[in-house]
């Protein structure tokens, strides 16, 4: 294939940054074994799908779209805005709480300028990586780590050995603060983790995309506490919010 060393080195950026790759003009099948082997995340071109109105296209995905693909939602703790609350903050975060995200990534440096120029992140250097901030609020840590690059959902527990434990009953694996549910989805358990607060170029929800919905559903439950509640007029249980005892989780 040719430019195979141009595609390669575009694709390790990327991913560097946590950008996912698509190529373009995939004409026959032989591209695709090779893409695949330099790391192309996806592809477009008539090999795979010729063009089609729009209409059709939408009628053609909708059902496979419920059916293959679930949406869970986290939303995160809500700022309170008298401090005298402050023990009310550290209250939701017991047992778990959604309370930001990590980039773990091989240079923080590049990707702390990338998300500069995308969301206006500002970085002071930390032991390891970067935390970023926008308009003087933290927004996520930017940690180095082997690559690829990948985000992680942040969970705040007041005893994140007991959610290891739980997830690990259900099916899970963990590694250090890292829990991988049995489909391969995975976030990060700290204690004493400060919520960081929702806004612009901030962490506002916290998505889990799914192709096994009562798998995940199942784990969610049994590990976390947690029961996937479709709001009224969702079709089937293609999206969802996980929420705590009847109540958005946090509840808050």
């Amino acid at each position: 294939m040719p430019h195979r060393v141009l595609i390669d080195a575009v694709v390790r950026a990327a991913h560097g940054l946590g950008i996912r790759t698509v190529a373009e003009c995939v004409e026959h099948s032989g591209l695709v074994p090779a893409l695949r082997s330099l790391g192309v995340d996806a592809g477009q071109g008539y090999h795979l799908g010729r063009p089609i109105p729009l209409d059709d296209l939408l009628r053609r995905t909708a059902h496979a779209w419920q059916d293959t693909v679930a949406v869970r939602t986290l939303a995160p703790p809500q700022p309170r805005a008298d401090p005298a609350q402050e023990s009310d903050v550290n209250a939701s975060l017991a047992p778990l709480s959604p309370v930001g995200a990590d980039l773990v990534t091989p240079d923080p440096g590049a990707a702390r300028d990338f998300y500069a120029g995308l969301l206006g992140w500002t970085g002071t250097p930390t032991a390891a990586g970067v935390t970023a901030y926008r308009d003087g609020v933290p927004a996520a840590d930017i940690r180095r780590g082997a690559g690829p690059a990948r985000w992680w959902t942040v969970l705040g527990a007041a005893d994140p050995a007991a959610v290891g434990a739980a997830a690990q009953r259900a099916g899970g694996r963990v590694a250090g603060d890292e829990v991988r549910d049995p489909l391969g989805g995975g976030f990060r358990v700290r204690a004493g983790a400060a919520a960081m607060e929702p806004g612009p170029g901030r962490p506002c929800w916290y998505e889990y995309m799914t192709a096994d919905a009562a798998t995940a559903d199942r784990f969610h439950a049994d590990a976390l506490g947690l029961r996937a509640a479709a709001p009224p007029g969702t079709p089937e249980d293609s999206y969802a919010l996980l929420t705590a005892d009847g109540a958005p989780w946090p509840d808050g």
